[in-house]
C-alpha cells in the first residue's frame, strides 16, 4: 500500500503517543519490532513527560525520541534541564535514535539544544504549522545565534523521512 502512492516505508515515521501507561509492553514491542523489520521508522513522543520512561524507550528502541516542551522551554537558563537532555542525547547515540526537541521558541533555547547534540527540532521558532510539509532540516541549517535570519519551515518537519 505504501509503494502504490510512491513512497518506501524508510520515508515513514510511526509515532507513539502515551495518553496513559501502557499494562503490557510485550504486544507493543512486537508490533513495534514487525513494523521495524518492514523498514517503517518509529518515534517516541513527549519524551520525560508522562509515561514515556527511559524503561519504555530503552524496551522499544525508536528511531526519534521526541524531547517533550517542557524540557525545551527555558532550557537555557535551566541545569537541570541541560543535564537531562544530555542522558537523553547519550542514551539516544547508545540504542541509535536521532533526538528531537518540541517545542523551541527562543534562540537560546535552540542554540542550547544543539550545543547539547540535539539532531532536530519543532516549534514556532523553526516554523509554522502548515498544510504542505517542507522538507526535513538538521540544525545545523538554522541560525540561533541572530546573525542570520532562520528560515521558515512547517512545524511538524522532522516527521518526513528519517534515512
Amino acid at each position: 500500500m505504501v509503494a502504490d502512492v510512491g513512497l518506501r516505508p524508510s520515508q515513514i515515521t510511526l509515532e507513539c503517543t502515551e495518553q496513559q501507561a501502557v499494562s503490557d509492553i510485550v504486544p507493543l514491542i512486537r508490533q513495534v519490532k514487525a513494523m521495524r523489520r518492514l523498514g517503517f521508522g518509529f518515534a517516541v513522543d513527549d519524551a520525560g513527560a508522562g509515561y514515556a520512561s527511559f524503561s519504555l524507550i530503552a524496551s522499544l528502541k525508536p528511531t526519534i525520541i521526541k524531547i517533550d516542551r517542557e524540557i525545551v522551554h527555558g532550557i537555557a537558563r535551566d541545569d537541570a534541564k541541560q543535564a537531562l537532555v544530555e542522558a537523553f542525547v547519550s542514551f539516544g547515540r547508545r540504542i541509535g535514535a536521532r533526538l528531537l526537541a518540541e517545542g523551541i521558541e527562543r534562540r537560546a533555547d535552540l542554540a542550547t539544544l544543539r550545543g547539547l547534540g540535539v539532531d532536530l527540532g519543532q516549534g514556532f521558532l523553526i516554523g509554522r504549522p502548515a498544510i504542505e510539509p517542507a522538507e526535513p532540516r538538521a540544525f545545523k541549517e538554522l541560525q540561533p545565534d541572530g546573525g542570520r535570519r532562520i528560515r521558515r519551515a512547517p512545524r511538524r518537519q522532522s516527521i518526513g523521512a528519517t534515512d
